[in-house]
């Protein structure tokens, strides 16, 4: 499939009942892209070789499916900020804290580790209005996408009457790859400078973000093989 999914209701919390636009974005459940297939492949029966041959060689299929996805939708938020129990949009409620957003950077990291996700120069704190909206928008950047190749190597063998044995060694992420599924999305400053003492301030001046944020933290399962046998 290739699609876009957009919608300016996500989940139940609006920032602007007057203005729905500050809300319209990829839903959570947005692909781009998705891709499966599957494939069974029948090996030789080996009719002409010994009994031991056909019996122990013979008869084997091959079954793969891959899936591919693109990543979904994330949405940076700017968490807990030092001084302001209701956060510095001063709604009180978490997916409606988020930073600006700096013209020109990407979304991306690119250089240094492989679990630096998101840049931390595409979003800031810097010069942010307290109590206005941010102008990170929802959804605006995409997640780690999927790719995954299973294989599957089985064999049925008659025992008599109504009686069938079936051999299985399966490979589940074949090719071992990384399979990210968690990203730090919440920027979590450990500490910001106000443009004034706290009871006058009306902007951030400066900010520190957690040094987790943009990494991943959590990866789906590395290659696993597993032996089955089956009686039906």
């Amino acid at each position: 499939t290739w699609s876009r999914t957009i919608t300016d209701r996500p989940d139940d919390f609006v920032l602007d009942v007057d203005r729905p636009a500050f809300d319209r974005g990829l839903a959570p459940n947005h692909r781009a892209h998705v891709f499966n297939a599957s494939l069974i492949f029948p090996l030789p029966a080996l009719e002409g070789g010994s009994g031991l041959v056909r019996h122990v060689l013979g008869d084997w299929a091959v079954g793969a499916l891959v899936f591919a996805a693109s990543g979904s939708p994330i949405t940076v938020l700017a968490g807990e900020v030092p001084g302001f129990n209701q956060g510095p949009s001063g709604t009180g409620v978490g997916v409606t804290q988020r930073p600006n957003r700096v013209a020109g950077q990407p979304c991306r990291a690119s250089g240094g580790s492989r679990e630096q996700w998101l840049n931390p120069e595409a979003f800031t704190l810097s010069g942010f209005e307290l109590g206005t909206l941010g102008d990170a928008g929802r959804g605006t950047c995409e997640g780690p996408g999927f790719f995954q190749v299973d294989l599957a190597l089985y064999k049925d063998v008659r025992l008599g009457g109504k009686i069938k044995l079936q051999l299985r060694f399966e490979a589940f992420n074949v090719l071992n790859r990384t399979q990210f599924s968690v990203i730090d999305n919440t920027m979590d400053p450990t500490a910001v400078t106000l443009d004034a003492p706290i009871e006058t301030a009306t902007r951030i001046a400066a900010f520190q973000p957690s040094r987790s944020f943009g990494q991943a933290t959590a990866a789906r399962d590395p290659r696993q093989l597993q032996l089955g046998v089956k009686v039906t």
